[in-house]
Parts: structure tokens; C-alpha cells; sequence
């Protein structure tokens, strides 16, 4: 086998394997985009459901006396 049959061979092995690790990058950053997106989509929810729990249970009040009332509010 001459040297440059050699190099072509080299070449189109490595080749193939940048292929194949690109191919393995491209997968790992599509699940880590939908990864993404699903804790987004979680923690907008999570964030939302805190806020109503909030304005449903109470609202604190505080008068000139210091003392402090808790008013709870119907859902």
C-alpha cells in the first residue's frame, strides 16, 4: 500500500469517526434543549401555583399596635 493510499484511508477513517461524534453531539444537545424546556415549562408552573397559593391563604396585616392579623381568603 502506497503513502497515499495510506493518508486517503487514514482520512476517510477519521472522518468517519468525526461523523460519528457529531452525530452523538447534535443527540446530546437536542435531549439537553428538550431537557431544558421541560424544567422551564415545570418551574413556570411550580412558580404560578406558588403565587395563587399565596393570594388564596393569606394576606397579613399589620396595625399601628404591631399586631399582626391573618386574614384567610376563600379560594
Amino acid at each position: 500500500m502506497s503513502r497515499a493510499e495510506l493518508e486517503a484511508r487514514v482520512r476517510m477513517e477519521l472522518n468517519r469517526k468525526l461523523a460519528c461524534i457529531n452525530t452523538f453531539l447534535q443527540q446530546r444537545s437536542e435531549h439537553l434543549d428538550k431537557i431544558d424546556s421541560v424544567s422551564d415549562s415545570r418551574r413556570d408552573e411550580i412558580r404560578a401555583q406558588l403565587h395563587t397559593a399565596e393570594r388564596q391563604l393569606r394576606v397579613c396585616r399589620r396595625d399601628s399596635r404591631g399586631n399582626v392579623y391573618i386574614l384567610i381568603l376563600p379560594s
